[in-house]
């Protein structure tokens, strides 16, 4: 962009609003593009895919099986909210392949399991910069998780894969209605979507890990499994509680709610 950067606009808002039994929440910004007329985002939609797939190998994170059903995934939820926002989802840009440390060293055989963030291209993407501004902002949404039998894995997994699907294009919505709300209040008309990520939850203790709820608990795609529990009884020489045995006990764990960051950055123009 050729002349001075405008002056920084900043345009706070908070959305809180109830749709089909989810929670959605958004706020936004609204600032001026960089003195070359460049967006800092990342152009296009990057989303994160999961895959399972029968597998012997341990280190399953790179099972081609796995690894493809990831990406295929990936595109099935950049094209949910493509379709939400009225966008087309294009070319794949960009694969990242996730290390899934969330399961520890305790990774059962047998069931392969893969994360993979895919940056697609948006066709048809904003392309005009001049005398534009940019505005981001972050919409979130949530969806209950209601297995049809709590006590089994595959009822489960599908439960909270369901909801994963219904809250991925309302998080999108969220986001576009946080922009659309930013732009208002900034004297702004929103142009063109630059980009849309996914900002998924840290993994504690392994920060740069990817972390999904949905990849399952006890393994990839494993929300039941046994874990040993602690019998305790007082010692009979001093009294102190301590373990004297730990014997398995089996069991299913699970969120009762999946939920969904994403930012979102549109070009927007003075009105």
């Amino acid at each position: 962009m050729v002349g001075p950067t405008p002056p920084r606009l900043f345009a706070a808002v908070a959305l809180l609003a109830l749709l089909s039994g989810s929670q959605l929440a958004g706020r936004a910004m609204a600032s001026p593009l960089t003195a070359a007329g460049q967006s800092e985002a990342e152009p296009g939609i990057s989303i994160t895919g999961i895959g399972f797939a029968r597998s012997g190998n341990r280190s399953d994170a790179s099972d081609p099986d796995a690894v493809a059903r990831a990406v295929r995934d990936a595109r099935s939820r950049a094209g949910s909210i493509a379709r939400a926002l009225g966008l087309r989802v294009g070319e794949v840009e960009e694969v990242e392949l996730r290390d899934l440390t969330q399961f520890g060293e305790h990774r059962p055989p047998g069931i392969a399991g893969a994360a993979a963030t895919v940056r697609f291209a948006i066709a048809g993407g904003a392309t005009d910069v001049v005398g534009m501004r940019e505005v981001e902002a972050y919409g979130a949404a949530s969806a209950p998780v209601r297995p049809a039998d709590p006590d089994r894995s595959l009822p489960i997994k599908r439960a909270v894969l369901a909801a994963r699907r219904r809250v991925t294009p309302r998080a999108a919505l969220s986001a576009r209605g946080g922009a659309a709300a930013a732009a208002r209040s900034a004297g702004l008309a929103l142009a063109g979507i630059v980009s849309i990520s996914e900002a998924p939850a840290p993994f504690y203790g392994y920060p740069s890990s990817f972390y999904d709820v949905a990849l399952g608990t006890f393994g990839p795609g494993r929300f039941c499994g046994f874990h040993r529990l602690a019998v305790i009884r007082p010692d009979p020489r001093t009294g102190v509680p301590r373990v004297v045995r730990r014997v398995p006990k089996r069991g299913c764990t699970f969120q009762t709610a999946y939920g969904l960051n994403l930012e979102i950055v549109y070009l927007a123009r003075p009105r």
